[in-house]
């Protein structure tokens, strides 16, 4: 029974990197389509509008490639690339037969230094800056990977048992 569960953690840890992977390209990849030709150009706008319901992209706010922005701002790519980090460092911190979520404590301490740069930002402080806001992004996109993989693998588990799981719930 262990060793089917751990199988499939395995799968569903490696979908999850895989889906962390292809998001984090198609963010990078839009100033490599907007510099290629037409199709590509037109892809990029098509990126572009897929990611346009989750950040702002607001230019001034995003980093650069070839003078063409990121399709998210760099407080965004700094989660999702974070993400991708938390994820692929899972299984070295982690154990992959386990679907324990960590305490939510530490998910409010991840988020502090990007409530910090934010207010200061906001207020007049510091300057806006690219770095800082993708730096401070990169925290807490780590420490979400730690709750989202557990969390699918507690809902697969849910979805797939009818019985007492590890998290001390009956499943009917």
């Amino acid at each position: 029974m262990k060793a089917k569960r751990l199988f499939r953690y395995k799968n569903i840890y490696v979908f999850i990197v895989g889906f962390s992977i292809l998001w984090c390209f198609l963010f990078i990849s839009v100033p490599f389509f907007r510099a290629g030709g037409s199709f590509l150009r037109k892809t990029a706008v098509f990126i572009m509008y897929f990611f346009a319901p989750v950040c702002h992209q607001i230019a001034e706010r995003s980093f650069h490639i070839m003078n063409y922005p990121l399709a998210v701002c760099a407080r965004c790519s700094g989660i999702y690339l974070g993400f991708l980090f938390g994820a692929v460092s899972y299984p070295f911190i982690r154990k992959l037969d386990s679907a324990l979520l960590p305490p939510r404590w530490i998910l409010g301490i991840s988020v502090i230094p990007m409530i910090f740069e934010t207010s200061l930002s906001r207020l007049g402080l510091i300057p806006t800056n690219r770095f800082l806001m993708g730096f401070s992004g990169l925290v807490p996109g780590a420490v979400i990977a730690f709750f989202v993989i557990p969390a699918v693998f507690q809902l697969v588990d849910i979805l797939i048992k009818n019985e007492v799981n590890d998290y001390g719930r009956k499943t009917e």
